[in-house]
């Protein structure tokens, strides 16, 4: 019968397993509580280590930062000294600046305050001349105005009289031919009122006359009316 060598192999090592007695079992239980051991304390012992290497660590640490804020303290104490220095120098510096432009200030002012003054005298002088040269034009533009004016009225005054004259001529001659006329229309009314009276009575007569004077009397006033409009 063939058997397959895999199985054989499988079956031998089997076989050798089993020939591991409970004595030699003990002894490797042994030696691996004693590598246990060691690992342990292996392990405490780094641990120790490491706990030791963290608290000086952590000295270290703090001494580096006492140092640092000693160090801190001492470099802010020398930036404010040297602030203050500087602080003082620039106010001193500052103070020099300021004296110098109050003093240029105060000269600029003198300087401008005099020319101030000679160009308000320049300007009066000029004022004061023009004013005059105005004063004589004017002057002379009234004369010249006063004469024309003067000519202008005479000029208006021979004119108004001799249109006044004309205006009275002219009524005068308009009068005469209304009086004329006036004289003629009284007449042919009298005329008529004659002729009248001879055709009534003397009753009619009466009333006829007094119509007929009443309107004469009004219209010689407003032919008088008329020749005063005119």
């Amino acid at each position: 019968m063939n058997v397959c060598p895999m199985y054989s192999f499988t079956l031998q090592l089997q076989n050798d397993i089993l020939k591991i007695n409970t004595e030699e079992m003990m002894h490797l239980l042994g030696a691996v509580q004693d590598k246990l051991k060691e690992v342990e304390n292996l392990a405490e012992k780094t641990l120790h280590e490491i706990r030791e290497s963290i608290q000086r660590y952590m000295n270290d640490l703090n001494e580096h930062k006492d140092t640092c804020k000693q160090q801190l303290d001492e470099h802010t104490e020398t930036c404010e000294v040297k602030l203050d220095e500087h602080t003082g120098a620039c106010e001193m510096k500052l103070d020099e600046h300021t004296d110098k432009c109050e003093m240029k200030l105060d000269e600029h002012t003198e300087i401008c305050e005099v020319k101030l003054d000679e160009h308000t005298e320049t300007c009066e002088v000029k004022l004061d001349e023009h004013t005059e040269t105005c004063e004589v034009k004017l002057d002379e533009h009234t004369e010249t105005c006063e004469v024309k004016l003067d000519e202008h009225t005479e000029t208006c005054e021979v004119k108004l009289d001799e249109h006044t004259e004309t205006c009275e001529v002219k009524l005068n001659e308009h009068t005469e031919k209304c009086e004329d006329k006036l004289d003629e229309h009284t007449e042919k009314l009298k005329i008529a009122l004659d002729e009248h009276s001879r055709q009534h009575t003397e009753s009619n007569y009466e009333q006829s006359c007094e119509g007929i004077l009443e309107f004469v009397l009004y219209f010689k006033l407003l032919i008088i009316n008329i020749i005063f409009i005119f």
